[in-house]
């Protein structure tokens, strides 16, 4: 078995089991918590128009966020993969008892409706100021949000 294989498994032994918004909601608070509103916003936009291309990314919502190697938080050996298994265990609890993931639950929520609009212009990508990743530049910039760059 390939280590890609083995690390798809392991991603989703551990969150496959998850709904959309649960997951959509733990990519918000792993990757953008510390962000604005639209910051936090342009990270679950970037999940979802990934969905919505399809393709290579998934065709799913799952399949787009538990794709190894595209959201860091996700990955076992990033720092937030036993804290977001920690909140998705208790997930309901930490809507209620954790405001900074209430936030990212409700910007996760409203990016799935609708009803927060997508201030990514369509990006497919982004990346944190602090580094310069070599694929950063076969992309359009869409826009700068807080610490992230977006791409499509």
């Amino acid at each position: 078995m390939s280590s890609y294989k083995q690390l798809q498994e392991e991603i989703l032994a551990a969150f496959g089991g998850a709904r959309d918004l649960q997951l959509l909601s733990l990519l918000v608070y792993g990757e953008a918590r510390g962000e604005s509103l639209d910051g936090k916003a342009g990270v679950a936009w970037v999940a979802i128009n990934r969905k919505n291309r399809g393709g290579w990314f998934g065709n799913s919502l799952k399949q787009v966020i538990l794709k190894p190697y595209q959201f860091s938080c996700f990955l076992p050996g990033d720092p937030n993969f036993n804290i977001l298994l920690n909140i998705l265990e208790n997930f309901d609890d930490r809507i209620k008892s954790d405001p900074v993931f209430r936030e990212c639950y409700y910007i996760a929520k409203g990016v799935m409706d609708g009803w927060i609009r997508d201030v990514t212009r369509g990006a497919l990508y982004y990346h944190s100021k602090a580094i310069s990743p070599g694929w950063a530049n076969t992309y359009s910039r869409k826009a700068e949000i807080g610490n992230h760059v977006f791409y499509g």
